[in-house]
C-alpha cells in the first residue's frame, strides 16, 4: 500500500515543490500513526478489546470530510480490461495456491507443478495483453 500511495502522490503533484510538501505531510501522517496507534489501541483495549474495530469509523468520517475540499480529478473514460483482469486473477491465484499448498503437499506434487506452470503461462499472457493494450 505504501508504494502505491507514493506513486499516487507523484502523479497528483507534478510540481517538485508541491510534491515535496505532499510527501512531507504523508510522512508526518505515518509517523503520527506509528506513535499514536499503539497508545490508542492500548487505551481502547482497556475499555473493551472490540473497540479497536470501531477506530476506523471516525478516521473514515474525517477523511470523507477532508475529501470534500479536494478538487475533482479529470476523467478519462476507458474500457474495462476483461482479459487483463481474468489473466491476472488466474495467474496470481494459481501462483498463491501453488506457493501456499506447496509447503504442505511438496513442490514435486503434480497439482502444485501444474498450478505453478499455469501461473507462469497466465502471467506471461497477461504481460503480452498489457503490452498490446491501448490504455497505457
Amino acid at each position: 500500500m505504501l508504494p502505491s500511495s507514493m506513486a499516487l502522490l507523484r502523479e497528483a503533484f507534478p510540481d517538485s515543490r508541491e510534491r515535496a510538501r505532499a510527501l512531507g505531510i504523508w510522512a508526518v501522517g505515518g509517523a503520527v500513526a506509528v506513535a499514536v496507534g499503539p497508545l490508542l489501541g492500548g487505551l481502547l483495549t482497556v475499555v473493551d478489546w472490540r473497540l479497536v474495530f470501531l477506530i476506523n469509523v471516525p478516521v473514515c468520517a474525517a477523511m470523507l470530510l477532508l475529501l470534500r475540499s479536494v478538487a475533482a480529478s479529470p476523467t478519462h473514460p476507458a474500457l474495462f480490461d476483461w482479459w487483463g483482469q481474468a489473466l491476472s486473477l488466474l495467474g496470481l491465484g494459481a501462483l498463491m495456491y501453488g506457493l501456499i499448498e506447496g509447503g504442505a503437499l511438496g513442490y514435486g506434487d503434480p497439482a502444485i507443478v501444474g498450478c505453478l506452470a499455469l501461473a507462469v503461462v497466465a502471467l506471461s499472457c497477461f504481460l503480452a495483453v498489457q503490452r498490446r493494450s491501448s490504455t497505457r
